[in-house]
């Protein structure tokens, strides 16, 4: 993909981030909006939800967990919304559980930034392919 195309990957997308880490949602936020995306984040559940309401992502990337609180423990609000998991946890049963719970992406700690991004695209295109059937 040329470079340029790598910029547009995400043009016209609306992508929450939602991450206690401010460092964390910050570098999420520029590379989302480096490749197309416009972005809003989150620190919070209560923020989360909020955002969710008012700017209705097409994508949510998430830690899995937030506020002591699995993910999970709100997924049902963002059905049908793509979700991307980033988190440090390695283990193999979370990462199942994930899937299990129609996680489109569980991303292991440090991210590649551009995975981050294909792994938006590519979970909003299975979206849509889904709804096309």
């Amino acid at each position: 993909m040329e470079p340029e195309q790598q910029r547009a990957l995400l043009e016209g997308l609306k992508v929450l981030v939602i991450d206690a880490s401010e460092d964390t949602r910050l570098l999420y936020a520029e590379v989302l909006k480096y490749y197309g995306a416009a972005v809003a984040v989150a620190s919070s559940i209560l923020e989360a939800q909020l955002a969710l309401a008012q700017f209705g992502p097409d994508a949510v990337v998430a830690d899995l967990v937030l506020e002591g609180q699995y993910v999970y423990d709100f997924l049902p609000r963002l059905s049908p919304i793509p979700v991307i998991i980033t988190t440090a946890i390695t283990s193999l049963n979370e990462q199942e559980n994930a899937l299990r719970r129609g996680i489109g992406f569980y991303l292991l700690r440090p991210v590649e930034l551009s995975a981050l991004a294909n792994a938006v695209y590519r979970s909003v295109q299975t979206k849509a392919m889904l709804w096309a059937c």
